[in-house]
């Protein structure tokens, strides 16, 4: 099993504190996300790491990891910096944003899942929302489960009573469906339709994997325990979070 972390974008809403540098790169107590998702991983067994980088990517140095970088990260999305790693996606891979602190059991639950194609998400996000925002009606999305796995997922969603859970950024996919990714990306890549590539989320190909292709994606529900980082809020929420979580972030017994 292989992991990609995906760090390309200019994190231009957190402010000053990513003008010059990667998001993957804030420092959390001495440390940063990149080099907490490096060591959980690797203590999980882990140890060929991608990192897709773009804003800054000059700076992402890490023994541990093998860059990549998407040099059209200002006009590109998600799911075009995974495509840059395309060949090496030949086996299962662990998928990470990279600007997403979480606790170390969710990643080895999700190592660990009997299913191969598997998406984290938070039941019980709603509470995280009101901490993070004060408020349930701002950057929502779609997040349907129908028996445990993905029904829809990425729309715009405006009620958050009609999301069941929200989506991290963190999942495992086989190497079967890395394989229908790649096909997609390579049908469309030259054509046309070339710019819907360039815009596309990754919640945009997982609901493609289950409309045209009839995938079933599971889904593993956490209850909190994560944060994410897309605005100067988010990093002061961040540091406070990993502070009072440390042991559950940097858990030197998992193995």
């Amino acid at each position: 099993m292989k992991a990609i972390i995906l760090s390309a974008g200019m994190g231009t809403r957190v402010g000053n504190a990513t003008s010059a540098t990667p998001k993957c790169l804030l420092d959390l107590l001495g440390t940063n996300i990149l080099e907490i998702q490096v060591d959980q991983l690797k203590k999980l067994g882990i140890d060929e790491i991608y990192v897709i980088g773009g804003h800054c990517a000059h700076k992402i140095v890490n023994k541990d990891i093998k860059m990549i970088t998407n040099n059209s990260y200002k006009t590109t999305n998600m799911f075009f910096s995974l495509m840059c790693a395309r060949n090496y996606l030949d086996d299962d891979v662990i998928i990470s944003y990279g600007d997403i602190i979480y606790f170390s059991d969710i990643l080895q639950s999700l190592i660990n899942h009997p299913r191969r194609d598997v998406v984290v998400a938070d039941i019980d996000w709603k509470d995280y929302w009101l901490e993070r925002y004060g408020k349930l009606t701002c950057d929502l999305e779609s997040f349907k489960i129908v028996d445990d796995r993905i029904a829809s997922i990425g729309d715009t969603e405006n009620n958050a009573d009609r999301i069941d859970a929200r989506y991290l950024g963190l999942m495992k996919f086989s190497k079967n469906t890395m394989s229908h990714m790649k096909d997609f990306y390579d049908s469309n890549v030259s054509k046309d339709s070339f710019s819907r590539i360039k815009n596309m989320y990754l919640t945009d190909i997982i609901q493609y994997l289950i409309t045209d292709k009839d995938l079933l994606i599971t889904v593993q529900k956490i209850r909190r325990g994560w944060c994410e980082i897309d605005t100067s809020e988010d990093y002061n929420y961040a540091q406070k979070f990993f502070e009072n979580n440390y042991n559950k972030i940097i858990d030197d017994n998992i193995s």
